[in-house]
């Protein structure tokens, strides 16, 4: 572990990334009564989540990778190809946009949306705090590091091998190694591995094969199986239910699905069809809904009886990521175009 200087760009205020010339973006309501930056929207609910609307928005250039609440809900943190943009929780005003002098690859966003995991050689990860351009914490990898995800306290740093089937966990204070976790068993080739959203388990996907690790034993729960590629899984933050979306063979019929499976026991509880892919799924902060998007649609379920309660078709290009606001009372979206859109009961 050791203290690096490192020069990357700040950029405060309506700017874009550097590498996204002569284009700005833009940020606005879009309905005239959509709750202001001093409302408090209401926690978005089986009962209200059919009437929500598109409260803010705001046009991004590169394709965003992942969407970031701050634990205090006041920081969105968009991470794109190109760099990363934190956004006011509120009302999705900028607050600084960040690329790089050196080609770079931006792994994960810590959960207070203030510390940027980042490296330029998939073996040095800097962990350098948003508002500084220097003095970033440097992790050594021997091992070539293929994603990193924070734990949802942020005291950890999960990277895996491109090397082994591996993941490694690191003390982000110290840089130093807290586990090595090479449990997970699979032919494929391609795998990947992050923090559930309960904060006590690890995710394994590999192709059609998800398995989960029980972080404080390093026991793997049971496989669960699929016949087809796995495109996004959420684990609820209770720790109830893991949602793993895919497609399989239901009633004789091929078909795009979600598919609810015990935590514990890691048996299908349930599966949800829809007649088109779906992209990403994820829980709300009180396990009490699951939300999806398949196309630009997004869908929701009641995660105890498992009925569905909503379809809204945005109207905007493909939805590739989904996050709900740890109050639950926003759902930010990102389409493939690079437009977040914060959903909200009007």
């Amino acid at each position: 572990m050791q203290k690096n200087s490192i020069r990357f760009y700040l950029v405060v205020g309506l700017t874009v990334l550097a590498l996204a010339a002569c284009q700005t973006p833009t940020t606005a309501p879009i309905a005239t009564e959509a709750p202001g930056p001093s409302a408090q929207p209401a926690v978005i609910t089986a009962q209200n989540a059919a009437d929500l609307q598109a409260a803010y928005q705001t046009s991004e250039i590169n394709m965003i990778s992942d969407l970031v609440w701050s634990t205090d809900g006041s920081i969105l943190v968009a991470l794109s190809s190109s760099g990363a943009a934190r956004y006011n929780g509120s009302d999705l005003e900028i607050i600084d946009t960040f690329t790089f002098d050196f080609p770079a690859a931006i792994y994960a966003a810590s959960p207070d949306g203030k510390t940027l995991a980042f490296s330029e050689d998939s073996y040095n990860i800097f962990l350098a705090d948003a508002s500084q351009t220097r003095d970033a914490l440097t992790i050594y990898s021997p091992e070539m590091v293929g994603m990193a995800d924070f734990s949802t306290d942020g005291s950890s740093l999960l990277t895996t091998s491109m090397d082994t089937i591996m993941v490694t966990l690191w003390d982000v204070n110290t840089g130093e190694v807290q586990a090595s976790l090479d449990s997970f068993e699979t032919a494929a080739p391609v795998y990947s591995a992050h923090f559930g959203a309960d904060g006590q388990h690890i995710i394994w996907i590999a192709r059609a094969t998800v398995q989960l690790t029980d972080i404080a034993t390093q026991l793997m729960g049971p496989v669960m199986s699929h016949e087809d590629f796995v495109v996004s899984t959420a684990l609820a933050p209770n720790g109830s239910l893991l949602a793993t979306a895919a497609a399989g063979t239901i009633d004789g019929e091929f078909l795009p699905a979600v598919f609810l499976w015990n935590a514990d026991t890691s048996n299908l509880e349930t599966t949800l069809t829809n007649p088109d892919a779906f992209n990403v799924v994820t829980f709300s902060p009180d396990s009490s809904l699951l939300a999806a998007a398949s196309g630009s649609t997004l869908l929701f379920w009641d995660s105890t009886s498992f009925e569905q309660i909503a379809s809204i078709d945005t109207g905007s290009d493909n939805i590739a990521e989904l996050a709900f606001s740890p109050d639950g009372a926003s759902l930010a979206s990102a389409d493939l175009s690079g437009n977040i859109s914060l959903w909200q009961v009007p």
